[in-house]
């Protein structure tokens, strides 16, 4: 009798594991407040089954307040020993309002070779300083154009490529400052990728704006997703353009720091696609501190707490992004000296039963209702019934 109910309490267990456990794959999106031309970053922590995903390959889109793109299909980059973050650096643009932040990761990856032009040359514009090799390495040496009569043409050759039948994503990246020479230009810069297959260039949606500082462009070709990338490169050779045709009665002045493409190879199978999304705030105006407190912030912050203290209180809201999906919103606000922002935690949560507004005293929240769990635990108490009935069957008949 007693190994019947040890066996009964096993199977009971099993089956409750079953029903009830779920395979997920989770991405939680950051953004923050910040101020125009501050240093922003926007970055991810991504899970599977709570296991950090290392070595993912993930593009970040983020919409201007008016729906405009302002980074679009921009690699987003591994932060070095740690548990599944992926972060991406730029500087906060001069557009204040709420900014739409999109992330989509899929394939397990390995980074290639990193790769530097090998030649350019200029159809519009003059050279205005520097070489080739200062484009090689971020170092604030930098190969300049002006513009001349209003207009930058210039070609850049990479022919250094090994293509593979497991490349997958080409990565183009720029850290560069583009001078506008009079005041106010509404122009911009464009680069273009020349595509082999079709004879014809094409430009990547995402325009150059005029920076002072280092700013950072950077955008990603995956196969199958926005590009075939055997169609942009030919015996090895890739060629991409910046571009200028907008007149704005000024000559400007476009400086290279660093230009680079970076191959990467598909090692493994896809992980479970995911996608999540969140928001950046960029104002003109200093948070003010209100309250804080003594709190252990979650491994998640770890490279903020790194340079700066414990976070102040936090605020968590709860809503629904679909019938089938809820957003869990935790607002944390940090501190540098007297320098405070607010940095905000994103989580989707799967809604197997529907999700539901005001459900909570928090806000929204998931379903099943007490009848959907009762209903399932009839099932499960049904099924276990007649296991327990067979084994016991089978222990009372004499051999």
């Amino acid at each position: 009798m007693k190994k019947f109910l040890i066996l009964s309490t096993i199977i009971f267990l099993i089956l409750v594991n079953i029903v009830y456990a779920q395979t997920t794959t989770k991405i939680n999106v950051f953004g923050t407040e910040y101020q125009v031309n501050d240093n922003a970053t926007v970055f991810i922590k991504l899970y599977q089954n709570e296991t950090p995903i290392n070595n993912a390959s993930c593009l970040l889109d983020i919409y201007y307040p008016d729906k405009t793109f302002f980074k679009y299909d921009t690699p987003m980059y591994y932060l070095e020993g740690s548990d599944g973050i992926y972060y991406y650096d730029f500087i906060a643009p001069n557009k204040t309002g709420i900014y739409i932040i999109s992330v989509y990761c899929n394939w397990i990856t390995q980074v290639g070779e990193e790769e530097n032009a090998n030649s350019y040359s200029i159809i519009n514009g003059s050279l205005f300083g520097g070489s080739l090799t200062n484009t090689y390495i971020s170092d604030n040496l930098k190969q300049t154009f002006v513009e001349v009569n209003d207009r930058l043409l210039v070609y850049y050759n990479f022919t250094n490529f090994t293509i593979s039948e497991t490349i997958f994503e080409l990565d183009i990246h720029l850290e560069y400052q583009l001078e506008y020479r009079g005041s106010p230009s509404i122009e911009n810069l464009y680069l273009e990728i020349y595509n082999y297959s079709s004879s014809s260039w094409y430009r990547i949606p995402q325009p150059i704006i005029g920076a002072t500082s280092d700013s950072m462009w950077d955008y990603a070709i995956i196969n199958n997703f926005n590009g075939n990338i055997l169609d942009f490169v030919n015996n090895d050779t890739i060629m991409i353009r910046f571009i200028d045709n907008t007149i704005d009665g000024n000559d400007d002045i476009l400086r290279i720091d660093h230009l680079s493409i970076i191959e990467k190879f598909k090692i493994g199978d896809i992980i479970s696609s995911v996608s999540s999304c969140g928001e950046l705030h960029i104002t003109n105006y200093v948070y003010e501190i209100k309250s804080k407190m003594d709190l252990v912030a979650e491994d998640v912050w770890e490279m903020f707490l790194a340079r700066g203290t414990p976070p102040l209180a936090p605020s968590t809201e709860y809503y629904c992004k679909d019938n089938n999906t809820l957003v869990k919103n935790i607002t944390y606000e940090f501190c540098e000296g007297t320098k405070c922002k607010v940095y905000q935690k994103l989580e989707e949560i799967p809604c197997r039963f529907g999700c539901v507004e005001n459900l909570t005293e928090h806000g929204a929240g998931c379903l099943p209702t007490k009848r959907s769990r009762t209903m399932q635990f009839m099932i499960l108490l049904g099924v276990t019934t007649v296991v327990i009935g067979i084994i016991y069957y089978i222990f009372r008949t004499p051999s």
